[in-house]
């Protein structure tokens, strides 16, 4: 039997009186919503139905908010939420959904408003013209107000492959449609999109003539073909005779990266970054543009995964670092299996992080997982990395992915989400279950949207210490001044300090520069460090470690 999610409810605390005049002992009722002898908690976040605390780093669905659907207008639709645009100062967000007959041969575009509560308003889709569906199995990515359809074409319906762009407030509105003759190709697939300061609109995926290449695309504010973009406005890369850009994000500087992977002559990853004008950076890798493959390493193990590279998405920190994630896989690690795989590079290409387990060996490494991650995400605050997608449970069943790894990309054997007997899968259904996208709050809450067994969900995850009346909770506001950094910083807690903690410095390679398990308290709830001038100039990551939670924060030593 598959394990099912179990969603924590709040328990309503029941009223009640008791009395015991002849001196016996009251048994403790789990679920009463008041701790009794025995009960480590009773109706409260974080609390098991048998009234224990679930281990610290266990997220679990938030029980107000609990997991939620798009109702498709017609019962015979499947729905399949691709990508959110999120509000962090509100909690809103859009969500771009792909409705598609039961058959599956194509889709239709749509789209919805989820406000901070979980609830789903101004649901509507567009029932395409028979020359204008989309392919199902597609990102449907989203710049600014609009969203990216791949449109299905061919002879089956008679119309043309290419994108369809509408918008995310009204997708019955035609705004713009891109068809693979304009530009020059018999097939426009694309996968990503980003927003310039400016407002223009930088589009990446696959073109395919007689063979399949990376094209980025740069649209105007009225979304006609930016000329000053390599002069036509679009540009394509050859990587062998298929490859395919999967990701496109923008450095502080402006300058455009890009990255996918190349399909044949074997898989291998893909990076590149363009200057403004779409010519490539020779500063960055080797003459602009770089091949890569994912690491693994354990305790007692180093893989390239060498068989296979993909990248399915990015992420790029204010520091201008560049996180990627997808599959990977090698036939000297785990008979081959893809396993979801990251990495990170520093601003300039060069090799930064590699995915690792230092807590176990390879045999029983919690990498170990057969999936994809479709998307990486940071959080700022913390210096966590997560990544979602979906895995198996070794018997065909596909379920959710998602794992976290901290800022020098060590998995974190504490983190769970909800309880199951294999790391990192979780079942919503009895059928396929897979996360899209997702986004982090400000308040270390996490939003997952994706498809279950063909309906469209979409939830928000939090975890114990979200509740935890310390500076561990985290949406705490640490302020760490000044930054830069010359001789000394301080730490300003926005809570008193009332247990031990431990302060590390990380360089950028992961090395510890500097560790204190008993900090001197200024007051209350201050800290200050000194003596930092022996550090060299550059980046750090100052790690605030108790016994339940870490807080990470970079800063900048000059």
């Amino acid at each position: 039997m598959k394990k099912i999610l179990l969603f924590l409810i709040f328990m309503l605390p029941q009223c009640f009186t008791a009395q015991n005049n002849l001196g016996k002992s009251i048994t403790a009722i789990c679920g009463n919503g008041i701790v009794e002898e025995g009960e480590e908690c009773d109706g409260t976040p974080g609390c098991t139905s048998s009234c224990t605390l679930i281990p610290a780093g266990t997220f679990f669905v938030e029980p107000q908010y609990g997991v939620r659907y798009v109702v498709p207008p017609v019962s015979t639709l499947k729905v399949f939420n691709r990508s959110i645009k999120f509000n962090p100062d509100t909690n809103e967000f859009w969500m771009a959904s792909n409705y598609s007959p039961q058959a599956g041969l194509s889709s239709y575009g749509g789209s919805s408003f989820v406000d901070a509560n979980g609830v789903n308003s101004n649901q509507s889709y567009v029932d395409y013209p028979p020359n204008t569906p989309l392919e199902t199995d597609f990102p449907l990515p989203i710049v600014g107000d609009y969203f990216i359809g791949n449109l299905k074409g061919g002879g089956l319906i008679n119309g043309a492959t290419g994108v369809a762009i509408r918008n995310l407030n009204n997708p019955a509105a035609s705004v713009r449609r891109i068809e693979s003759a304009d530009v020059g190709e018999n097939d426009l697939k694309i996968f990503a999109a980003a927003m310039q300061t400016d407002g223009k609109i930088l589009l990446a995926g696959r073109c395919l003539f007689s063979q399949g290449r990376i094209i980025v695309i740069r649209l105007n504010q009225d979304l006609s073909f930016d000329t000053s973009f390599f002069t036509v406005g679009y540009r394509k890369f050859s990587f062998g005779t298929d490859c395919q850009a999967r990701a496109i994000g923008l450095q502080s500087d402006g300058k455009i990266v890009v990255s996918g992977h190349r399909v044949a002559p074997g898989s291998i990853g893909i990076i590149l970054r363009l200057n403004t004008d779409g010519t490539l950076d020779t500063t960055f890798g080797g003459g602009g543009t770089k091949t890569f493959n994912y690491q693994v390493e354990t305790q007692n193990n180093s893989f390239l995964l060498t068989d296979i590279t993909e990248v399915y998405s990015m992420y790029i920190d204010m520091f201008d670092h560049i996180y990627l994630c997808g599959r990977g896989s090698a036939q000297n690690l785990w008979a081959g299996k893809y396993i979801p795989a990251m990495c990170a590079m520093l601003p300039n290409g060069a090799d930064w992080l590699a995915m690792r387990d230092l807590d176990h060996t390879t045999e029983n490494s919690i990498l170990n997982v057969s999936g994809v991650a479709y998307k990486i995400s940071f959080s700022e605050t913390t210096g966590m990395i997560y990544l979602a997608g979906h895995s198996s449970n070794g018997i065909a069943d596909i379920g959710l992915y998602l794992q976290r790894f901290d800022s020098v990309a060590v998995v974190d054997s504490s983190f769970s989400f909800q309880s199951e007997s294999q790391v990192s899968y979780y079942n919503l259904s009895s059928s396929s279950d897979v996360i899209h996208d997702m986004a982090i709050q400000n308040d270390g809450k996490i939003v997952l949207v994706g498809t279950s067994n063909g309906n469209g969900f979409y939830t928000r995850i939090m975890d114990t210490s979200l509740s935890a009346p310390s500076f561990e909770t985290k949406n705490e506001n640490i302020v760490l001044s000044p930054n830069p950094v010359s001789n000394s910083l301080n730490l300003q807690f926005e809570n008193n300090l009332n247990q031990e903690l431990k302060i590390l410095i990380i360089d950028v390679l992961g090395k510890e520069v500097y560790s204190n398990s008993n900090p001197d308290f200024n007051a209350q709830n201050s800290i200050t460090i000194n003596n930092l001038d022996v550090l060299s100039n550059g980046i750090f990551f100052i790690k605030i470690i108790s016994n339940t939670n870490t807080q990470t924060i970079k800063f900048i030593k000059r």
